[in-house]
């Protein structure tokens, strides 16, 4: 199904619902808290119920996005329909609460181009072109003649500016532009949003410190085409809610001279996360032999109780064999 169709019945869907659930990705990021909650304020205003689930709780360094606090840990029993946005599914969804879900229209509204696996039936809403899930709100709303104020505008705006690294991924395409350029018409202050990010996401001394440990254990694999640094799971939960530890790196990582991809393996408590920034386009392929997904300039993955040198050996292989 083209996607104008798939937007079609997705909005059918919408009509005929009466109490829309709103879930959470894994991992969870600003594009998926913000298009989340802009679709669920489009649904407010076409009188719908809604309610927001999330299993994770929300990080620190995202709760500058405005209504962040609407999603809770408890799941609503009585919803009509569920809309998961922008990833792949926590495992409470897939596992804990799969009987509940499986029995409820369920939408995947996305922008990756790898499709996480469902253990129920899944009416998929996704463009893997669009820049961020952000846009595809826009684009959905624009075709369902679905109103959009400056409070959603705001949200839109918040999900393609951090999704694209502040307009600078080769994701960004003419739609990108005239979706940013549509809610600037609605009076959203694209400089105050980047603001009001930089007032959460700036650094400490002791992060920008962090920064510089991390910095030296920065290893080069591939003759210069590989930069990779692993982020130890003490590491991950002393700085987590402030920050993602690789966020503090992964840019720097990329921006060598000479670097095809950059890679920042984190062990968490339940086992190892891969992510990947490149410039040649390898990541989606990369994080889909280990059933990850994203894009192929970013993409992540996540190995279950799996072995750091193991899975780093396994990695710099795969990586390897690509380039």
């Amino acid at each position: 199904m083209d996607l104008s169709s798939s937007i079609k019945e997705f909005g059918k869907l919408i009509a005929g619902a009466n109490h829309i659930l709103m879930v959470q990705p894994n991992p969870l990021d600003t594009d998926s808290i913000a298009s989340s909650l802009a679709l669920k304020r489009i649904f407010e205003k076409l009188g719908k119920k809604t309610s927001a689930f999330s299993a994770k709780s929300i990080p620190e360094s995202l709760r500058y996005i405005p209504g962040w606090e609407e999603f809770k840990a408890k799941l609503p029993k009585d919803f009509d329909a569920a809309v998961l946005v922008d990833g792949e599914p926590q495992r409470e969804l897939v596992e804990d609460h799969k009987n509940i879900f499986s029995s409820k229209p369920f939408v995947h509204f996305d922008h990756h181009k790898t499709r996480p696996a469902f253990p129920f039936p899944v009416m998929e809403v996704v463009d893997s072109k669009a820049s961020a899930t952000g846009e595809l709100v826009y684009q959905a709303a624009e075709e369902l003649n679905w109103l959009i104020d400056k409070e959603i505008g705001e949200l839109i705006g918040f999900s393609i500016m951090l999704d694209t690294v502040y307009f600078t991924t080769p994701s960004m395409r003419p739609r990108t532009f005239e979706t940013l350029t549509a809610i600037t018409h609605l009076g959203v202050d694209i400089a105050d949003l980047f603001r009001q990010d930089m007032e959460v996401s700036g650094y400490d001394l002791d992060l920008l410190k962090y920064k510089a440990q991390l910095i030296d254990r920065i290893e080069i694999h591939a003759e210069g085409k590989i930069g990779f640094v692993v982020i130890p799971r003490e590491e991950y939960e002393k700085y987590k809610d402030r920050l993602r530890p690789m966020d503090l790196i992964i840019y720097d990582i990329q921006r060598l001279k000479g670097v095809d991809l950059a890679l920042v393996l984190t062990e968490q408590p339940d086992g190892i996360k891969g992510s990947m920034r490149a410039n040649v386009p390898i990541a989606g392929k990369v994080a889909k032999y280990f059933n990850g997904g994203g894009h192929d300039a970013a993409a992540a993955f996540f190995v279950q109780n799996g072995n750091l040198e193991q899975v780093k050996k396994e990695v710099l292989e795969v990586i390897k064999s690509l380039i």
